[in-house]
């Protein structure tokens, strides 16, 4: 059997065009600009998860004390939209007729344990002659149990400073802010 020409297949004629190529320094500036954009990617995603995990990577609270409840003689302050204090800390005195005691130390603690952790340092404050207020932050010892961050630290923080200068009446050139790590 022969095959009719139109039964084979048809067969294509090579083209006098060139094959067209991509210029070197082009596909240079593309890898550049692939790999700049991975790089800007991967430093916001590692941004984004130190921000939302900041509290497990920076912050270590202790939260042992959770179990207890607060002592009568701690204060409770700070309070959140519900009205209820979010923080417990210790206001000491001064010893009467010390040099200093009409200055008083707001004590910030660092991300690492809670106030356990400092009451050495708060006694020799204390020990000169100066008032202290100490506290554990919101997530931290006898607090408000929920996720430390900075934020919440500098808001905590501000609430022992409105603390002081409101409830307690301390005139605001008198308060020392003395903090260690991220106080």
């Amino acid at each position: 059997l022969s095959m009719s020409r139109s039964a084979r297949k048809p067969t294509h004629k090579h083209s006098s065009a060139a094959p067209q190529t991509v210029s070197g320094r082009w596909l240079a500036k593309a890898m550049a600009v692939v790999i700049l954009a991975a790089l800007v990617c991967s430093y916001l995603s590692l941004c984004l998860l130190y921000r939302i995990g900041q509290w497990q990577i920076v912050l270590h609270p202790d939260r042992a004390a959770r179990s207890q409840s607060a002592p009568a003689d701690m204060l409770r302050f700070g309070p959140d939209e519900s009205g209820r204090p979010q923080l417990t800390g210790e206001f000491v005195v001064a010893p009467a007729g010390g040099r200093y005691n009409g200055v008083t130390v707001l004590f910030l603690g660092g991300g690492d344990g809670s106030r356990k952790n400092y009451s050495d340092t708060v006694a020799a404050l204390n020990n000169v002659g100066l008032n202290v207020l100490w506290f554990d932050y919101r997530g931290y010892g006898l607090s408000a149990d929920i996720h430390p961050n900075q934020q919440r630290l500098m808001e905590d923080a501000d609430s022992a400073w409105s603390y002081l200068t409101g409830t307690r009446g301390v005139a605001p050139q008198r308060i020392v802010p003395y903090g260690t790590g991220v106080g």
